[in-house]
């Protein structure tokens, strides 16, 4: 996993995008998303070049469409504090840049 600034970088767009936390509403599930590329892992220590799913993809086999108003973009406090615990961080790391 490749973290820069305190915020980690997609493994599958060589470096264009950065990974954000997301809530899909309506299914009450939390995601970490590229938002570069639309790659997505249902766990933080799950990122990289495996383990991924295509996020517009997932959203229309639920249902959904692939629209922003489908999700919420979460604090990037939640990704901050599981690197931490994963020791991928120091405790006392600054918000990302």
């Amino acid at each position: 996993m490749r973290i820069d600034n305190g915020v980690i970088i997609c493994p599958l767009c060589n470096g264009e995008g950065n990974i954000e936390p997301i809530l899909i509403n309506k299914l009450k599930l939390k995601c970490y998303v590229c938002i570069e590329c639309n790659s997505a892992w249902n766990k933080v220590e799950d990122i990289s070049e495996k383990n991924f799913f295509e996020l517009d993809s997932f959203m229309k086999e639920k249902g959904l469409r692939p629209i922003p108003a489908e999700v919420t973009i979460l604090d990037y406090s939640e990704i901050t504090k599981q690197l931490i615990e994963l020791k991928l961080l120091p405790e006392e790391s600054p918000p990302p840049t």
